[in-house]
């Protein structure tokens, strides 16, 4: 029922760990915009129980040397019930994230990738809550859908 997102690119070591650290000490977060929002549901009478699938992407932009950390992140959220194979609720999100590192800061493409695997999701992820629980209420859905928990597993 959760989102679980899979952290394969760990700090292993001690350096590593060092750079991301710094990265999240300076950095700063610019923006947090909506892009795109598709949503639909099948009408009729609304069932009492039903099975909420997430999943998420993200597409990054690293350019340390500019201090542009960007990424959108896409979030699917779909809803069946048992009975029924097909899902009576879709709904698509895309949001823009970006992030500002101080003029001169240096550190690796690869800490800058760490920082957007690890952080972009724990940001957004409140975001995408309220608008899926506010949507699905314009919906019909009594009571509204909440996202379930982010799982991120290291």
């Amino acid at each position: 029922m959760g989102e679980s997102i899979l952290m394969s690119d760990a700090p292993v070591n001690a350096n590593e760990v060092e750079q991301y650290s710094r990265v999240v000490k300076a950095v700063e977060l610019d923006e947090i915009r909506l892009l795109k929002v598709v949503a639909e549901c099948t009408p009729g009478t609304q069932p009492q129980a039903i099975d909420v699938e997430t999943s998420f992407r993200l597409d990054k932009v690293v350019d340390v040397a500019s201090g542009r950390l960007e990424a959108q992140a896409h979030l699917l959220v779909s809803g069946k019930t048992a009975a029924s194979e097909e899902p009576m609720l879709r709904v698509e999100l895309s949001w823009l994230v970006r992030y500002r590192l101080p003029q001169g800061f240096s550190t690796s493409d690869e800490t800058g990738q760490s920082f957007l695997d690890r952080n972009v999701p724990v940001n957004i992820w409140p975001y995408a809550r309220e608008f899926v629980s506010e949507l699905t209420a314009r919906m019909g859905f009594l009571p509204p859908l909440v996202l379930p928990v982010l799982k991120i597993l290291r």
